[in-house]
C-alpha cells in the first residue's frame, strides 16, 4: 500500500514538471499568435486539408502562406493565389457530353480531402518542409509547408487541389 502511495506521489511529481514545462513555453510565446506558432507543420497540412474536406474553404485559405498569396502557388506555375482564384480552384468539374457542357459535376472535390496517407518528408532547411500526400483514389502529391511571420502555412495549395 505504501508502495502505491509513493509510486502514485511521484508519478504526480513528473506530471507536474511536465505541465510547468509546457505553460513556460506558452509564456514564451508572442501575444496573439500562441496558437499558430505552436501548430507543427503536419498539424497545419492536416488542419487544411481537413477544413477542405469540411467545406471550410475560407478557414483553409487563412493556412496559405501569405508569400504565395502575393507571387502564386510555386509549384503551379505561380498560378494566383487570391481568394477568388482559390475559391475558382475548388469548383468541381464539369462533364462534357457529346461537346455539350452539362452541369453535372465529375466529382465533388471535397472527397479527396477525407481520405489521405502521409508520407516521407523532408526538411528543406529550417523554414521549409515537404512531405508526400496520398489521396485516396486520387493522386499523390508533395507538399511544401513554410515557415513565414512565425507561422507555418501551406506554400502550394493549388499544386494539391489540383
Amino acid at each position: 500500500m505504501m508502495r502505491t502511495r509513493h509510486f502514485l506521489a511521484v508519478l504526480s511529481l513528473i506530471w507536474l514538471a511536465g505541465c510547468s514545462s509546457v505553460s513556460e513555453k506558452k509564456e514564451l510565446s508572442a501575444p496573439g499568435n500562441a496558437a499558430r506558432e505552436e501548430m507543427p507543420p503536419l498539424a497545419v497540412l492536416e488542419t487544411f486539408l481537413g477544413h477542405l474536406a469540411a467545406g471550410q474553404f475560407d478557414a483553409a485559405y487563412k493556412l496559405v502562406a501569405p508569400s504565395s498569396k502575393e507571387n502564386g502557388d510555386p509549384i503551379a506555375y505561380n498560378a494566383a493565389l487570391d481568394y477568388a482564384s482559390f475559391l475558382k480552384e475548388l469548383q468541381p468539374p464539369k462533364l462534357e457530353t457529346w461537346g455539350e457542357d452539362t452541369d453535372q459535376p465529375t466529382a465533388n472535390i471535397r472527397d479527396k480531402f477525407k481520405g489521405y496517407e502521409l508520407g516521407k518528408s523532408r526538411w528543406e532547411d529550417e523554414k521549409r518542409f515537404r512531405v508526400w500526400v496520398t489521396f485516396q483514389k486520387w493522386d499523390r502529391d508533395e507538399v511544401l509547408i513554410v515557415h513565414e511571420d512565425g507561422s507555418w502555412y501551406i506554400a502550394d495549395p493549388i499544386h494539391i487541389i489540383r
